[in-house]
């Protein structure tokens, strides 16, 4: 698992180059459409907030204390990974400042981190990853149904059904682009399409 950090690192650090590359309006091709299928179309405070995510997430994983905890048992059906913030000071902390002072815990439970399920399933073990670490160095949110249904702000825990997989990050940019670039599950996909070999 070692190795699954290693590859998730290199992704992080590669999307978050090609996104500097010189800004929206002169991206490649293929950055443009990798943003377009995972977070739609964006305006530039859009695309500057996906940018800072992903920059985020590079910085908290290179500067971090992150502890990452593969069990060998379910916790609940359908739980594949959690985020848990520091014990004693909570996600308070959570600011770019507190990287190397705090040490924030990633929990993956099977059966994704003993099969590499990235190319057929939901998530596997680096996609896991990913969306874990959005929500801790990226601020991100499990994005769902109070959130579409504008009851509840997206930095707020929301209840109903969770946007997650592909179908339904599909369907929440589609619809609701300036609600994907807030879901983890988005940018999971999307920076899983950098990993080598790359998953679209």
């Amino acid at each position: 698992m070692i190795n699954c950090m290693t590859k998730v690192d290199a992704a992080i650090k590669k999307a978050d180059s090609c996104m500097n590359l010189g800004g929206k309006q002169i991206a490649s091709k293929l950055m443009r459409g990798r943003v377009l299928k995972w977070f739609g179309i964006l305006n530039d405070d859009q695309y500057d907030h996906v940018k800072d995510v992903i920059r985020c997430m590079g910085m908290g994983v290179a500067k971090g204390k992150l502890i990452l905890t593969y069990h060998t048992t379910e916790k609940a059906p359908g739980l594949y990974g959690e985020a848990q913030p520091p014990a004693k000071s909570g996600w308070a902390a959570q600011e770019p400042w507190d990287f190397a002072r705090v040490a924030y815990r990633i929990d993956i439970y099977p059966p994704i981190w003993d099969l590499d399920q990235d190319r057929t399933g939901r998530l596997g073990p680096k996609s896991a990853l990913m969306h874990e670490l959005s929500h801790i160095y990226g601020n991100t949110n499990d994005i769902k149904e109070s959130h579409v249904a504008g009851t509840q702000k997206v930095t707020e825990v929301g209840t109903g059904e969770v946007y997650y997989g592909p179908y339904w990050a599909a369907e929440l940019k589609r619809n609701h682009p300036g609600l994907g670039i807030w879901n983890a599950e988005n940018y999971a996909l999307f920076l899983r399409t950098f990993l080598d070999p790359p998953i679209f």
